[in-house]
């Protein structure tokens, strides 16, 4: 009888009408529905239209939701799952199951188990639990990064780490150092360790895992450690310098990350002679990667190397913003006559476009050699930078940028014209590692003939037919 009775006060509602007229008191209402089913889908559609309620009415939903307890958790798992709240409404959702409170623990618990269901699920609850101060969390997070670890090693041997992958598993990292350090897990430090040396290419993850590591009292036990810490910060440079020799080895490390600058500049300053051997073994691996090799050059010129391939005295001219001494560079060629009255005016900085041209149509060993000089010191400092990221003094650079315009264009035409009739086929490599150059307008320049990308492609694929070509007649 009490069942009828309450089906007459409490009658079926349509929340689909509700929705679609967005009447947010009555779906309110509707989260105090005797059916169960009721107040979840009524919930459900609140998260849903929450981004679009002013301050008040979202604080009225919050505790209207918030109000029905351990029952809200479900459809909040779904809404996270299916992505339909935006990143402002999972700060809403944090703030709901905060309010819930405790009752709360046992499910998010469950949630984080199985990190593959959802991450944003996993990212809300770590959040919350660590919020919560329940340090059952610590071996959760500790078990599921380590099991994301493995699965990176494997995805990286396979080439299939992806731009996505690295975001994910970075966010991961944040959410579990954060909660490292608020809940004072000293027990996550040979974890944090244990990051640092797969992700030293990170510098985010770096910093993350460090600061946690700082925040936790841990001391660095050997050299290595030390510098690898103090690296995370440039306020410390200066202590790493102090260091001297020591240094060296852990340095060397970082040339193969995204501030591979910087660890050469340190080299440089420290000053010790014994990091040449490891520089020049460096200088190998990286020889179609230009801004690497120019930092590299700098540093063991600082410490008493001298180039004496003509390929890395231009580096380290490029990386000088010596055009002088590029240009002197040239003088050591045997240089037949008109090609040197060419490089007399391009020494002299005269934008000549024609006889830029000119070396592109000679037959004359050198000039792919000339033009792909050119081509690499225009290309390094065409927007105003020089190889380590620092702006060059705008005096500086005005007097020169309108040359540079002018020159460049030509230059790559003509270089990418003479790798049609030259063997030796360094000009076009030299084009192959510059072509990130324009990497954001790659799509747009392969289509445009006017584009130096597009007749590289053009001359490239002339390359390979006449390779093929060639091939069929042996």
């Amino acid at each position: 009888m009490w069942m009828w009775i309450d089906k007459l006060l409490k009658p079926n509602i349509n929340i689909e009408k509700l929705v679609e007229s967005k009447d947010i008191e009555a779906l309110c209402r509707a989260t105090q529905h005797s059916n169960p089913q009721t107040q979840m889908q009524a919930i459900r559609e609140l998260l849903r239209l929450s981004h679009l309620l002013d301050r008040s009415k979202k604080e009225k939903v919050k505790n209207t939701i918030a109000n029905t307890g351990v029952l809200a958790l479900e459809p909040i798992k779904s809404a996270l799952y299916r992505g339909e709240l935006s990143g402002m409404t999972e700060l809403f959702v944090e703030d709901i199951i905060l309010q819930i409170g405790s009752p709360a623990s046992e499910t998010l618990l469950k949630w984080i188990e199985d990190y593959s269901a959802g991450k944003k699920i996993w990212c809300v609850s770590v959040e919350v639990l660590t919020k919560f101060g329940d340090k059952r969390v610590i071996d959760v997070i500790i078990r599921i990064i380590e099991e994301e670890i493995e699965l990176k090693k494997k995805l990286e041997i396979k080439s299939q780490w992806t731009e996505k992958n690295g975001l994910l598993f970075k966010n991961a990292i944040y959410l579990a150092t954060h909660a490292f350090t608020t809940l004072s897990a000293q027990e996550a430090i040979p974890l944090l360790l244990k990051i640092l040396k797969i992700s030293s290419d990170d510098r985010d993850v770096r910093r993350y895992c460090l600061d946690a590591l700082e925040k936790l009292g841990w001391t660095p036990e050997d050299v290595t450690e030390k510098v690898r810490v103090l690296f995370s910060n440039m306020k410390n440079d200066r202590l790493i310098i102090e260091m001297g020799s020591a240094a060296v080895a852990p340095l060397i490390t970082f040339i193969d990350t995204d501030e591979y600058w910087r660890a050469t500049r340190l080299l440089g300053e420290i000053g010790d002679k014994t990091a040449i051997p490891f520089l020049v073994h460096e200088l190998r691996k990286k020889q179609t990667d230009i801004e690497t090799c120019i930092s590299i050059i700098i540093a063991m010129v600082k410490l008493g190397w001298k180039p004496q391939e003509h390929w890395h005295k231009v580096l380290y001219f490029t990386g000088i913003c010596d055009w002088e001494g590029l240009c002197k560079s040239w003088d050591e060629m045997n240089l037949p006559p008109d090609i040197k009255n060419i490089v007399k005016e391009i020494q002299n900085r005269q934008p000549l476009g024609i006889e830029i041209a000119r070396l592109g149509e000679s037959s004359a060993p050198n000039s792919a050699i000339i033009l792909r000089d050119i081509v690499v010191y225009l290309e390094t400092h065409k927007y105003g930078l020089d190889p380590q990221g620092r702006c060059i003094p705008d005096t500086e650079y005005s007097e020169r940028s309108h040359w540079y315009e002018i020159l460049r264009e030509p230059a790559l035409r003509a270089l990418s014209t003479l790798a049609l009739s030259v063997e030796n086929l360094l000009p076009l490599e030299c084009l192959e590692t510059l072509t990130w150059f324009e990497e954001k307008e790659f799509a747009k320049a392969v289509q445009d003939p006017n584009s130096y990308t597009f007749h590289y492609l053009v001359t490239k694929g002339k390359i390979e037919a006449k390779k093929q070509r060639e091939a069929k007649r042996m």
